[in-house]
């Protein structure tokens, strides 16, 4: 996995959407963010659900043979990384969390590894406004 900085981050006053999400995802494939869809802009970024953005990523890794899938977590910070140490262990997730700033993605590894792509390295203080960690996953995608 690469670790890649974000090219936007969110000031929607400026005209300008936050990319974490595109830029976790490039971190995933190895791939520069300016390489791969801003999901949240094209999706609609202050819509409720991230449903439209989800489909746009879908379509997208297609071409990689992958789909994109997320579930809830509701836990502490401390013990996300526990979580993830226990039944992931290894593996480079995404995980959708809020940072000093609001709604953020970052990538964990096990109990230690967080990798922000922030420019200003807002972090993961706790879990999403709904209450939850979101953590997404890259899995195959296995064509009938």
């Amino acid at each position: 996995m690469k670790e890649f900085k974000q090219l936007n981050l969110h000031k929607p006053q400026e005209g300008l959407i936050g990319d974490c999400f595109r830029t976790v995802i490039g971190c995933l494939l190895d791939l520069e963010p300016e390489l791969v869809p801003h999901f949240t802009e094209l999706g609609g970024w202050d819509s409720p659900d991230f449903s439209k953005a989800r489909r746009l990523c879908n379509e997208w890794l297609e071409q990689f043979n992958l789909k994109y899938c997320e579930y809830p977590i509701q836990c502490s910070v401390a013990d996300l990384g526990i979580y993830l140490d226990c039944y992931y262990k290894d593996v480079y997730v995404q995980i959708g969390c809020n940072s000093k700033h609001g709604g953020h993605s970052v990538v964990m590894k096990n109990d230690d590894y967080i990798w922000d792509p922030s420019r200003d390295n807002s972090g993961c203080v706790g879990p999403m406004d709904d209450g939850y960690f979101w953590v997404g996953l890259l899995v195959q995608h296995v064509k009938e």
